[in-house]
C-alpha cells in the first residue's frame, strides 16, 4: 500500500507583517555649509512598526565626510600666511521616522514621510598664522530633520527592497558641554544640509 502526503514549502518568515527590521545604506551629497566636504556613504539600522498605510520606525545611522582638501593656505600680508587644516566630519544620528504608504501594484508601494531626531558630530578646523594657533570645533549636538520620498518592492512575502531620496537638514545647537577642551574655541550654532539617496532591505515579521 502506498500512502501519498501533500507537503508545502515553508517561508523563511511566517507571513506576518506587524514589525520590521531595516538595514540600509545611502549616498549623501553635502550642501549648505558643507561644500568643503566630499560625498560619502551612510549606514543605518532600524526597527519599524508596520500599520495599514503608515510605517513608524526608530533608527540609528552613521556617516563620515572627508574634506576635499586637507589643508588650505591664505596670504594675510607680506611674510604672514594663514593655514587651515580640516578634519573628517563624523555624525551619529538617532531618529524616529514616519511615512504614509500608497500601493501602486501588488508588489510596488510608494511612500512619503519624514525623519526627526538628534545627531552628534565631531569635527574641527585647525587655524594657524604667525600670531594664532586655534582649534575650531569639537564634539557637538544637532537637531535633525529629513523629508523623504521612496518606493518599496516586495521580493518575498516578508522581504522588501526600498529606494528613496531625501533632504537632510542638520541644525547645530552648539557644544556638548559649555567648556570645550583646552585649546578649542567651541562651535557656533550652524545649519548644514545634504541631499541623500539610498536603498534598504526590510525583513518583516
Amino acid at each position: 500500500m502506498i500512502v501519498s502526503v501533500k507537503t508545502h514549502a515553508q517561508d523563511f518568515f511566517p507571513q506576518q507583517t506587524d514589525y520590521g527590521i531595516r538595514i540600509g545604506t545611502d549616498v549623501e551629497l553635502p550642501g549648505k555649509n558643507m561644500e568643503s566636504y566630499k560625498s560619502t556613504l551612510g549606514y543605518s539600522i532600524g526597527f519599524m512598526r508596520l500599520l495599514d498605510h503608515i510605517t513608524l520606525g526608530a533608527h540609528f545611522s552613521y556617516r563620515e565626510f572627508r574634506p576635499k582638501t586637507l589643508m588650505t593656505t591664505t596670504q594675510i600680508d607680506a611674510g604672514n600666511e594663514a593655514t587651515l587644516t580640516y578634519s573628517n566630519y563624523t555624525a551619529f544620528l538617532f531618529y524616529l521616522s514616519g511615512v504614509y504608504n500608497v500601493p501602486i501594484t501588488e508588489r510596488l508601494t510608494g511612500y512619503g514621510g519624514i525623519n526627526i531626531g538628534m545627531g552628534y558630530n565631531t569635527s574641527y578646523t585647525h587655524y594657524t598664522d604667525d600670531n594664532n594657533n586655534i582649534y575650531l570645533g569639537g564634539a557637538c549636538k544637532q537637531a535633525y530633520l529629513a523629508p523623504k520620498l521612496g518606493v518599496g518592492f516586495a521580493v518575498h512575502n516578508n522581504v522588501e527592497i526600498d529606494a528613496y531620496t531625501g533632504y537632510n537638514l542638520f541644525i547645530q545647537s552648539g557644544n556638548l558641554n559649555n567648556n570645550p577642551p583646552s585649546g578649542y574655541t567651541g562651535v557656533a550654532a550652524t545649519s548644514y544640509s545634504a541631499i541623500v539617496t539610498g536603498m534598504g532591505l526590510v525583513f518583516k515579521f
